[in-house]
């Protein structure tokens, strides 16, 4: 299922894909993180932030087990504890799986935006600030240069100055690269100057 970068999921299966709705997005996202399922108040909390939404939760399974059985997705839902009938990867899992590698570039390309980023589901929030803490340091600890100003770029590094200051510790000093990445430290500085008073 694709869901970085998207305000929706979409999930593909052997006869075609379906764009799921926001909130059949959370439930999926969360329950194709935790393989082994969650009970209904669990799944609650994870979806709504309450453990008391289990009726509200029941219901949107219903519509969301009508949705998959008629989609030809070859996917169900479970109950006691609800799960998938089927392994989802998610393409969250892939990013993590490249970086689990040193792979860092080929994640970074992978990683096409942060996770289901307008959902206000918990457990989704949470996997989605789990991911972007992930990557980020494990490309300033051991990403190349070139693959740091990649992530510098995008709109997760854009305006972090620990970013930035490591591109320009890595970049040679005789790189015409060092200009620019010193620009921008400068006016990220600059921008957060009148905080710091």
């Amino acid at each position: 299922m694709h869901v970085l970068g998207r305000e929706t999921g979409e999930l593909t299966g052997p006869a075609g894909s379906i764009e799921l709705s926001a909130r059949h997005s959370d439930i999926v996202t969360v329950l194709a993180w935790h393989r082994k399922g969650l009970s209904a108040a669990r799944l609650a909390e994870e979806v709504y932030g309450d453990d008391t939404a289990t009726v509200t939760l029941r219901a949107e399974i219903v519509r969301l087990r009508r949705l998959l059985r008629s989609s030809g997705v070859g996917l169900d839902l479970e109950s006691r504890p609800y799960r998938l009938s089927t392994t989802v990867e998610l393409d969250a899992h892939h990013v993590v799986s490249l970086l689990d590698r040193g792979a860092h570039r080929v994640a970074l390309a992978a990683y096409r935006g942060r996770l289901l980023p307008e959902s206000e589901a918990p457990g989704v929030a949470r996997l989605r600030g789990d991911l972007r803490v992930r990557l980020r340091e494990a490309l300033l600890s051991d990403a190349a240069v070139d693959v740091l100003l990649d992530y510098a770029a995008t709109d997760d590094g854009v305006d972090d100055v620990e970013v930035w200051t490591a591109a320009l510790r890595l970049l040679p000093a005789r790189s015409p690269r060092r200009a620019g990445v010193m620009l921008h430290l400068e006016r990220l500085e600059a921008d957060s100057g009148p905080e710091r008073g």
